[in-house]
């Protein structure tokens, strides 16, 4: 099997909390929910779950809990739980853009 990654791009203002969105990707749907996002002075820190059904090009459904994290130098993450049927892996990572910031989300399988 041909190993892919998908990545998704969730902005946010770092401040606000974002309600359940679902996020197109190639066709491919993605679901968000209990985001969150607090910063402090120094850093922000995210907090959500993401899931995806199977993909109209084969991709694999997945369910990713617990994908959080704070704003750093650009690495990726592992999100604590993840439940999938063939080997992958789903990670993100935050950079803040001052009084907005992207939260990345990798999907690989």
């Amino acid at each position: 099997m041909l190993s892919k990654t998908i990545l998704l791009s969730l902005a946010a203002l770092a401040t606000s909390a974002l309600a359940s969105p679902t996020v197109r990707t190639d066709s491919y749907y993605w679901t968000v929910e209990r985001f969150t996002s607090t910063c402090t002075a120094a850093t922000c820190r995210y907090d959500f779950n993401v899931t995806g059904a199977y993909g109209p090009l084969s991709q694999p459904s997945f369910d990713a809990y617990g994908c959080d994290g704070e704003t750093g130098p650009g690495t990726f993450e592992p999100c604590a739980t993840l439940g999938i049927d063939v080997p992958g892996s789903v990670k993100t990572k935050e950079l803040n853009l001052g009084d907005k910031a992207n939260v990345f989300v990798e999907f690989y399988w």
